[in-house]
């Protein structure tokens, strides 16, 4: 079977990194697989195996790259696309190509969050995004909270398949023992809500609480002033390094959806304070706190300090962990892509994780 993804662009960022190891795995397992990249040939960012059909010329717009997309000739059994651009050039191209052709949309919680200001800034990118569900194309999604965009009718046959994760890379390991370090992944983007994260660690140091904390990223403003350690993983390896030298990773981001930081931390070993999110259990593996509330934080950080031993927390995280390796998660996908069922029917889509 041969498997095409559209990309709009392949910038180093989770979606791309999560669309080369979903190809990768399938072509171990038998798969052709060939990205038709909107832009013209570049160095890849990620290790892949799979083949790569760029566009002949750089296309400054999107209907340029729209365009483009709709016409090139696809020879695959089934094409995915992974962003809500290329879910339009996709049933472009099906309309004008008349080919049978999957179809997998990007679920974009960037064009789907709750802040107004978000709302007012972003309004014509998201009802794209918006408007993209509504094509008449069957979905998969990544996680439950991805099927907030979706239509009623779509809720009640979608198929969810989760990101995975590297369980050979994400691992406990040895660190010394310098006090008990906190960890944050920071941005920018007020949804992820790194300024809570700091109003809340400049509190627990005003009262008394000695602890370091070491920030990925470095990329919020919003600090309020507060010391500490920043790190700038240049590559996966070095990120995993970063989450098993924390004792603790908080993650802030206000909107429910799968979040790498808190899954790929429970695998590494960290004890994990983390907004609601949709795997895990709230209390088992990880402690909850509520989203855009830097007293929430705070008080989940009081519970770690009092606990004498974090153990049954990490185990428990272990096991969460331990669901989403990405052999596992490949074994999904290969069900779907080969379900015999599936290919009597003219066109389909589903969801790549956007992260």
């Amino acid at each position: 079977m041969k498997i095409a993804f559209l990309l709009y662009g392949i910038p180093q960022n989770g979606g791309v990194k999560v669309v080369f190891r979903i190809g990768n795995l399938l072509q171990a397992r038998g798969l052709e697989v060939t990205n038709y990249v909107a832009e013209t040939r570049r160095e890849l960012p990620f290790p892949t195996s799979c083949e790569f059909v760029f566009a002949p010329k750089h296309y400054p717009n999107a209907l340029g790259r729209i365009a483009w997309l709709a016409g090139v000739t696809i020879g695959a059994d089934v094409a995915i696309a992974t962003a809500h651009p290329t879910a339009l050039a996709l049933h472009l191209n099906h309309l004008f190509q008349g080919r049978k052709l999957y179809y997998v949309q990007a679920y974009e919680p960037d064009f789907y969050s709750d802040s107004i200001l978000h709302l007012v800034r972003r309004w014509p990118m998201m009802l794209v995004a918006a408007t993209s569900y509504l094509l008449p194309l069957e979905k998969i999604v990544n996680c439950a909270g991805s099927m907030r965009g979706l239509t009623a009718g779509d809720r009640t046959r979608v198929a969810e398949i989760p990101p995975g994760i590297d369980l050979g890379l994400y691992r406990p390991r040895p660190h010394p023992n310098q006090g008990l370090i906190v960890g944050h992944i920071s941005r920018r983007e007020a949804w992820k809500g790194s300024r809570h994260f700091f109003r809340a660690m400049t509190k627990l140091r005003a009262r008394g609480h000695k602890f370091r904390v070491r920030i990925a990223y470095d990329l919020c403003e919003e600090t309020n002033g507060f010391e500490y350690e920043s790190v700038h993983p240049r590559n996966e390896a070095e990120l995993a390094e970063y989450y098993a030298g924390l004792d603790v990773l908080v993650s802030t981001v206000t909107q429910k959806g799968f979040g790498y930081p808190p899954l790929e931390a429970m695998a590494s070993g960290a004890l994990c304070v983390a907004t609601p999110m949709d795997f895990g259990l709230p209390g088992v593996d990880h402690i909850p706190i509520l989203a855009n509330s830097s007293e929430s934080i705070c008080e989940a950080m009081e519970k770690v300090f009092a606990l004498r031993d974090r153990t049954p927390f990490l185990r428990a995280g272990s096991q969460t962990a331990s669901q989403y390796g990405w052999e596992r998660i490949a074994d999904q996908w290969s069900a779907l892509l080969s379900d015999e069922s599936l290919r009597t029917v003219q066109t389909h889509a589903a969801t790549v994780p956007a992260l």
